[in-house]
């Protein structure tokens, strides 16, 4: 690390980071009342969805709700689980939101600590396919995503693929729901 005038390393407080900052956020969230860290990775998760890099979408979603939700109940060091447990006790959260945040909330853990025998597996021998641009354009105009049914397993070699498309419809659900939860709690004031 670079030495200051003084001969030493700068604190760590000291080092400032310069974040790329959207010219614009998401249509319908202001962000103004919300933590920028968890406005910026709403902004991210957004990003990462229009770049199909779901992976990334539901870190970052969940990871902005936690974000706020530790500045709402001020409960620092409450697991992710407990502390949404605590929300919807104390009101904060509606039981749909907790139950919504619940699966989110697994969601990430399965696919962040991977383990594809514990992915979700197709039931009907059928998945939803969606394409891309339309789920963004039907998610900007509020709506669910809609997708077309097809054969899960057309070879073998694809079926260990079968739990990674699935998150991208899945990941494109979260995105609306945590946009509603949000639009919810900061209505846009230039609409």
């Amino acid at each position: 690390m670079k030495e200051d005038s003084h001969g030493k390393e700068p604190a760590s407080e000291d080092v400032a980071f310069i974040l790329p900052v959207p010219a614009k956020g998401i249509d319908g969230i202001e962000g103004k009342d919300l933590p920028f860290a968890a406005w910026f990775l709403l902004n991210e998760a957004f990003s990462c969805l229009k770049n199909n890099e779901h992976y990334a979408c539901i870190a970052c979603l969940i990871a902005s709700v936690e974000i706020w939700l530790r500045r709402e109940t001020k409960k620092r060091r409450l697991k992710l689980e407990k502390l949404i447990d605590h929300a919807t006790e104390t009101g904060l959260i509606s039981s749909e939101e907790k139950d919504d945040l619940d699966e989110l909330r697994k969601l990430r853990n399965k696919y962040i600590h991977f383990d594809l025998r514990k992915l979700p597996k197709v039931k009907d021998g059928q998945v939803t396919v969606y394409k891309i641009n339309d789920a963004i354009s039907s998610l900007r105009k509020g709506e669910y995503p809609k997708g077309k049914k097809v054969a899960a397993y057309p070879t073998p070699e694809y079926e260990d693929l079968i739990p990674l498309l699935w998150l991208a419809g899945n990941t494109q659900i979260f995105m609306k729901k945590i946009k509603e939860f949000y639009e919810k709690r900061f209505p846009s004031k230039s609409g």
